[in-house]
């Protein structure tokens, strides 16, 4: 009858543990090459990605228009990671299995983001009519001029603003090393784990 080292930890012995893989290593070496083997075919098979970057120079008007909508553009483009940097700076980061698909995804979120552009505009020269007439009525009126002032300003930096169609893209390959490393220490847990729970099974039914 084999006596169960580990039954609970008063008493653990480490010689019976060291000794119990030490019988097994045949069935952990084996285990652990095969998680190896495959690790080294993921890491060889795996296709690189392409990032592509591009920045847009903001201003106050724009800032407001983009800033409104950021999360609608997050959800219709979930490859692509935007960042406002400040009121003054726009960086959108878009992730690709080829460097035309990375760079085809900033393109169509900037014509995406440019209709929105497009609709300030028309919302902007609405405003503008509205106070024009308003002005009429009431020509003296302090608040009036300054909405107007405002309106006006909002305008002329939404018909200036372009976008930066200067994208710069990049190659990223699979990390070998890391990926091999991970499969080697998850075949060595997982194989260690089976030689002690079979360890373990055959000594209740002794």
């Amino acid at each position: 009858m084999q006596n169960n080292s580990f039954k609970n930890l008063d008493t653990f012995d480490l010689k019976s543990f060291l000794l119990i893989l030490t019988n097994s290593k045949k069935l952990i070496i084996i285990l652990t090459l095969i998680f190896v083997v495959c690790s080294c075919i993921y890491s060889l098979t795996k296709k690189p990605h392409y990032n592509s970057l591009s920045t847009i120079e903001l201003n106050t008007t724009t800032y407001g228009v983009f800033n409104k909508h950021l999360d609608l553009y997050s959800y219709k483009f979930p490859n692509i990671k935007i960042d406002l940097v400040g009121q003054d700076l726009l960086i959108i980061n878009s992730t690709g299995n080829s460097a035309i698909k990375s760079e085809s995804s900033i393109e169509n979120l900037s014509t995406y983001m440019n209709s929105h552009i497009k609709e300030a505009i028309v919302e902007t020269n609405n405003l503008l009519e509205h106070l024009a007439e308003l002005q009429e009525i009431n020509n003296s009126s302090i608040q009036l001029n300054d909405k107007i002032f405002i309106a006006q300003k909002d305008q002329k930096n939404l018909k200036e603003f372009t976008f930066n169609r200067d994208v710069s893209s990049s190659k990223s390959n699979p990390r070998v090393f890391p990926i091999i490393l991970s499969g080697l220490l998850a075949g060595l847990i997982l194989s260690i784990f089976i030689v002690l729970t079979k360890h373990a099974i055959l000594s209740e039914n002794d």
